[in-house]
């Protein structure tokens, strides 16, 4: 994994559309991707980190809110985006604002997650960016007490 790049999970039932948006990522300088058919085979990689998790409202019998509520469980900091092509934005996310992060319409030309995935990546910069402000300053008032 690159020092700043986004770990990105997506869990998507549909083969076909997970691989559409994976390509799609990769195409965008993405390239930590991993696909999950269901969300119990995403909870088996909990030692693992995502910084975003792309996941289908609609994943069979399995709630999409209820699955969100263990990601944030296990991964409280990870940016979850929830898709559906019937689900209403307002309906969900208005309703869910700390389990789900953003909600997007799956459509095949991937509206607008390019700029929102761009968007998570110079967060993670600034984060990344802070803590080395941080210990740096750690650095200079060490030196300024011992002296």
């Amino acid at each position: 994994m690159k020092l700043l790049g986004l770990k990105i999970f997506i869990i998507e039932d549909d083969a076909f559309y997970a691989a559409l948006l994976k390509k799609f990522l990769e195409k965008n300088n993405f390239s930590d991707i991993v696909l999950f058919e269901s969300p119990i085979d995403c909870f088996k990689e909990v030692g693992s980190n995502p910084d975003v998790i792309f996941m289908d409202y609609h994943l069979g019998d399995v709630d999409g809110i209820k699955t969100a509520r263990i990601l944030k469980r296990n991964w409280p900091k990870t940016y979850i985006i929830l898709m559906s092509t019937s689900v209403k934005k307002t309906s969900v996310y208005g309703r869910y604002p700390n389990l789900i992060n953003s909600y997007i319409l799956k459509n095949p030309d991937f509206n607008g997650i390019s700029k929102k995935m761009h968007f998570l990546k110079w967060m993670k910069f600034l984060r990344f960016s802070l803590k080395i402000l941080a210990f740096i300053g750690m650095i200079f008032a060490l030196f300024y007490f011992l002296l």
